[in-house]
Parts: C-alpha cells; structure tokens; sequence
C-alpha cells in the first residue's frame, strides 16, 4: 500500500513524497534518496522487496526532479537536503515510534547521505549509500568545469546536460529502454548542484574518519561514478564503515538482474543493527 504526502521546504519548493507500507506491523522504516535526473517512482519493486520483509519504505523527489516543483536538476545545497531527510526522520518517528530508521541513497543520493552522517547528528542505525557520487567516472571536460564554476556564482540555476552513459545504469538492456521512456526522468543538472557534487565529493574522499555506521555499496564496473576512488576511501577511511562490492556489476546494483542478491544483503546488514 502507498500514500502521497507533500510539503514545502525552506524556499517554497513544494516537495512530493511517498510512503510504502507492509500489510502488517511495520519493523523498521528505510528513508530512501534517490539519484540525479530521476525520481522515487523507480524504486518501487526496491519498496515492494523491503514491504515483504516489514519494512516501511518513504521517499521524496528531489527539489528539481520528478513531480517535485524547481528547476529542473537545480539543489542549492547539500545541506538543503538534509534540512528534507531532517523532515522524514521526524514524520517516522511520529507516525512508528520506537522503529528503527535507516537511510539509504544512490548515486547522487548516496553522496547526499554521506554527507548527513558527516554534518548531522544521525539517528539513523545505519546509512547505505549505494554507487555514491563521490567523483565522476570520467573527469569533466576542463572547458565545462570553467563554464560551471562561473555560472555557479553568477547563475546557479544555469543548466547543463548531466551527461550520464545510459548505457552504464545496468546490465539488463530494459532499464535504460525504460528510463528514456520515463516522462519524469530529465537530463539536467544546474551549474550550483554540479559544483556541490564535485566539491563535496572531494571533501569527502580526503576524509580520514566517518562518525555514522556507513554501508558503502559498490558496482566494481561502475562507469557513471568512479568506483575505485569509492572502494580506496571505504577500505581506509576509519569509522564503522563496511564495503561491500558486487564484481561486475554496473551502477544501479538495484536494478541489476541479480537484484534480489543486493536487497538480500541490505536486509541482513539492517537486521544485526536492529
């Protein structure tokens, strides 16, 4: 069963949101962020899998994404976005006190969650951040990061092709037929958010310590963010920080034909945390 909600952030942008629910009484709740260009509506069968094992599942379309309101592909900032996850927690904690939460991000929602655990006090029992774009696969064409970086100051809303290979999603041929066919996907990433994703994730790869239990997801050919800068910094970052790498596998391991291996893991890793 799913119910729509909605709200209004800080800047008016009204968000869309969604929640999940298993037939009986929930045991947790996993708040999930998605990745750029898309939105929540391609997680449903990730819901379904974790609403079979009693799991509520809530979710959101990003400012600028889906049937969220906003410039297409347009975050201000990181932390604009954990003032939203900030949102979800509390709604969870009302509406299934005493339930464990966790957190879970991909792509650009995997760097978004790092970036929670890192400047917020997490209350999560653990965050899983799946293919987190911490660096790109390839490095941005040097006439495009000055574009960018110029634009970012001058006009952060000024738009730019994001440039992902769709060819890389996943290895079964009907995701990427799918996403190009999704009405609510769009290819747009504004200068402002492009030079949080770089900046941050910079920041985030010379950390040397994590503060929040982290589960880093990882495809190992990975060609939409660079999996071997993910996997370096999760083997050697000290914390509660766990890898976990799916040989062969592309960037959206949920979606992989081995899917249900992945969501397996997941429910193992949040059932000893519970």
């Amino acid at each position: 069963m799913s119910t729509n909600f909605s709200w209004k952030d800080s800047q008016g942008i009204q968000l869309e949101g969604i929640e999940w629910s298993p037939t009986g009484e929930p045991i947790g709740v996993i708040t999930l962020v998605h990745g750029l260009g898309e939105h929540f509506g391609r997680y449903q069968h990730f819901a379904d899998f974790f609403n079979r094992a009693g799991f509520v599942v809530q979710s959101f379309d990003l400012p600028g994404h889906g049937r969220s309101t906003g410039e297409r592909g347009h975050i201000d900032s990181y932390d604009e976005v954990c003032d939203e996850i900030d949102h979800l927690l509390a709604r969870s904690q009302s509406l299934f006190p005493a339930k464990p939460n966790f957190l879970y991000g991909h792509s650009l929602g995997g760097a978004l969650v790092i970036h929670y655990g890192l400047h917020r006090q997490s209350k999560f029992q653990c965050i899983f951040a799946s293919a987190p774009g911490l660096s790109p696969a390839a490095p941005v064409p040097p006439a495009k990061l000055i574009l960018a970086k110029v634009m970012s100051k001058l006009a952060p809303k000024f738009s730019l092709d994001n440039a992902l290979d769709l060819s890389g999603l996943a290895r079964d041929p009907e995701v990427e037929k799918n996403y190009r066919s999704d009405s609510l996907v769009h290819g747009k990433i504004s200068a402002r958010l492009g030079m949080q994703l770089i900046s941050n994730g910079a920041k985030i790869l010379q950390l040397h310590d994590y503060p929040a239990p982290l589960i880093i997801l990882q495809g190992s050919v990975d060609r939409l963010v660079n999996p071997n800068l993910n996997i370096g910094w999760a083997n050697h970052v000290k914390g509660d920080v766990t890898l976990k790498v799916w040989e062969g596998y592309y960037h959206e391991l949920h979606n992989e034909p081995q899917k249900e291996s992945v969501f397996i893991y997941i429910l193992d890793r949040m059932k000893e945390r519970m």
